[in-house]
């Protein structure tokens, strides 16, 4: 085997070996697309929903902000609010 063909080899398989990794990345960036996209829709919008009905429960009861906070976590989960009160 002449030097020129192992420099054609060793160029071939350098693209072989960059087109695998590059195949591999596309692969996890579409993996952790699909994970930002569940948290995102989910829990996010879920949190600033529960952050809102804190405010608004501070403001019309005039409750403590970490009593408000209880109370709204207590009624998410399905617990009777007020039940410690």
């Amino acid at each position: 085997m002449t030097i020129r063909h192992r420099i054609t080899l060793l160029v071939v398989l350098m693209f072989v070996a960059l087109s695998a990794i590059g195949g591999y990345a596309v692969y996890q960036t579409r993996g952790s697309a699909a994970e930002v996209r569940k948290v995102t829709e989910g829990v996010v919008p879920s949190a600033l929903a529960s952050a809102d009905l804190v405010s608004q429960v501070v403001t019309k009861y005039g409750l403590p902000q970490t009593q408000a906070q209880s109370e709204v976590d207590a009624l998410l989960k399905g617990r009777q609010v007020g039940a410690g009160a």
